[in-house]
C-alpha cells in the first residue's frame, strides 16, 4: 500500500486516526506501533519477519545496554548501527554490486576487451 494510493487515503489513515484518537491517551503509542506494523505487513508481508527481527534485536540490545558502562553502551549502539545498515545494503544495494561485480573481467586484466 502507498502513500498516495486510494485505499490507504480513504481506508487505512481514517481508521488508524480514528483509533488513535478514540482509544485512551496512554495506549497512544501502541497504537501507532501496531498500526505501523500493520501498514508494513499489509504493503509487503513477505518481509514482515525482517522488520519483527530487527525490532527484537534493537530493542534486546537497548534493554541490555541501560544501566551498563558507556563503553559497553557504544559497543551496542554500534552493533545496532551495523545490523541497520548492513540489512540496508543486502536488501538495497546488494544486486546492484552482484551485477557489476560479475561484469568484472576475471583476473582484473583491464587491458583486455570484455
Amino acid at each position: 500500500m502507498l502513500f498516495c494510493s486510494i485505499e490507504f487515503i480513504f481506508l487505512f489513515m481514517p481508521t488508524f486516526l480514528l483509533i488513535y484518537y478514540t482509544v485512551p491517551e496512554k495506549y497512544g503509542n501502541l497504537v501507532l506501533f501496531l498500526g505501523s506494523l500493520f501498514f508494513y505487513a499489509y504493503g509487503e508481508h513477505r518481509f514482515f519477519w525482517l522488520i519483527l527481527v530487527s525490532l527484537v534485536i534493537h530493542y534486546a540490545l537497548t534493554r541490555y545496554s541501560q544501566g551498563k558502562s558507556r563503553k559497553c553502551q557504544r559497543i551496542c549502539l554500534v552493533v545496532m548501527l551495523m545490523y541497520g545498515f548492513g540489512m540496508l545494503f543486502i536488501f538495497k544495494y546488494m544486486d546492484f554490486f552482484v551485477a557489476n561485480w560479475n561484469h568484472l573481467p576475471s583476473g582484473w586484466r583491464t587491458g583486455e576487451a570484455v
